[in-house]
């Protein structure tokens, strides 16, 4: 009798728990650290950081200390669209004046766009390329300044 109570709740553990994981991979969000710089004749600098968990989910393909592997591997994981659905430029870059990255931080490289003041975008991260997870989030590109926080992107 004990056995068959202990096997009920342990049966009643384990379908919680792949319910709940099965929530969370369906509701995942990416936290990414973005700032704005100055406004220029360009438009007003953003800067978002590429961190370590996000190159581990899918590595880039070539020698990593070129410039031109982490472009592609960007191009392919990372789309910026305005409001009326045009793409936006983004580049990558090795540092960032607007985010500092200290020696052992997780950054692997920056993202950089030059954005329209007022303007809103979205930005779409898929982490890996084989799986339809797709992660989007909106900004309104701000008409001065502003210093580091997590831009959230949501899986759809």
């Amino acid at each position: 009798m004990k056995v068959g109570i202990i096997l009920v709740v342990f049966l009643a553990v384990v379908l919680i728990g792949v319910k709940y994981l099965d929530t969370e991979l369906k509701t995942r969000e990416f936290g990414v650290q973005t700032a704005f710089g100055e406004v220029t004749d360009m438009g007003i600098q953003m800067d978002i950081a590429l961190t370590a968990a996000m190159v581990e989910r899918e590595s880039p393909d070539g020698s990593t200390q070129y410039n031109s592997t982490w472009q592609r591997w960007m191009e392919r994981h990372f789309e910026l669209r305005d409001d009326s659905g045009q793409v936006v430029d983004i580049k990558y870059q090795n540092g960032s004046k607007l985010i500092s990255a200290k020696p052992g931080s997780p950054e692997q490289g920056f993202l950089r766009a030059f954005l329209v003041p007022g303007k809103t975008y979205t930005l779409r991260y898929q982490p890996i390329l084989s799986e339809p997870l797709v992660a989007e989030g909106e900004i309104t590109a701000p008409h001065d300044r502003r210093s580091l926080f997590l831009l959230k992107l949501v899986a759809r």
